[in-house]
């Protein structure tokens, strides 16, 4: 999984939340119920981060809302994300 240079509030309740939602959906494979929880992941923190750019020539905004997970923003990467990361078995 590539690693962010970032420290992302709410990432770890995201992750839960998406591998929660993706099993519901995908009893049956847990390879893909990964997978597409990650990559979501991804999609999500990268758009946080770009957007954190722009964010940060506000001197006037919170530090909190530079980092501020799109989630909105990043509906249809939630509802239907690609999936770049492949999951493999480490056995």
């Amino acid at each position: 999984i590539p690693r962010l240079d970032a420290q992302f509030t709410g990432s770890g309740d995201l992750f839960t939340a998406l591998l929660l939602a993706w099993l519901h959906k995908h009893v049956d494979n847990f390879k893909l119920a990964c997978e597409k929880a990650v990559s979501t992941m991804q999609h999500v923190l990268r758009r946080t981060l770009e957007h954190s750019k722009h964010v940060q020539l506000n001197p006037n905004t919170p530090p909190a809302a530079k980092m501020e997970l799109r989630l909105i923003q990043s509906i249809k990467d939630i509802q239907e994300p690609d999936v770049f990361i492949e999951a493999r078995s480490l056995s």
